[in-house]
């Protein structure tokens, strides 16, 4: 993937690149960050409990991977949001895969979500391997659903109690995004 330069709406530019195993540290601590800042996210704050050993390990896989990638944007200097793509090592499974986007709180609104998003499917359709991007809303993410609706990813399933946060359930929608050649 190609580095690329991205306009925000408040006028910045964000640095689009993939992320590489030296981002190991800031990409642990911008973890740590982002996700005390929602409860919308698959984990919590203090919930990525792994050494730098361990990202960087997990960060050379997306990169040796071809139906892998982790795609960071950077805003003078610093990590403001963080994209990956995990295919499946199985056979049957090699096409597809899960999908998620982060983005600091303090750069809602500015178009990253977006722009992460995009660059994973132009990476997907790039690829020649993935044919089929998936991931799980929350329900009442309406932000994201709207992102993603915009994006062509379409409502495949409904998942009841996939998240528990606060001793409290929410609903999950699967979508889905077809990649053909």
């Amino acid at each position: 993937m190609q580095t690329k330069k991205r306009q925000l709406r408040d006028g910045r530019t964000a640095t689009i690149r993939q992320v590489v195993p030296d981002d190991a540290i800031d990409a642990i601590a911008y973890l740590d960050v982002v996700t005390g800042q929602t409860d919308f996210l698959a984990m919590g704050r203090g919930e990525l409990d792994w050494p730098e050993e361990k990202e960087r390990a997990f960060i050379e896989d997306h990169r040796q991977a071809d139906n892998k990638v982790l795609i960071l944007a950077e805003i003078d200097g610093r990590i403001a949001a963080i994209a990956g793509f995990t295919g499946d090592h199985r056979k049957r499974f090699r096409h597809q895969g899960e999908f998620g986007v982060t983005v600091l709180r303090e750069y809602w609104g500015l178009g990253l979500g977006t722009a992460l998003t995009e660059s994973v499917i132009q990476w997907a359709r790039d690829s020649r391997v993935v044919r089929k991007i998936n991931l799980k809303v929350r329900t009442d993410n309406t932000r994201a659903l709207d992102l993603y609706r915009n994006l062509g990813f379409v409502r495949e399933g409904y998942i009841t109690r996939q998240f528990l946060v606060a001793d409290e359930f929410y609903d999950a929608y699967l979508m889905g995004l077809r990649i053909d050649p």
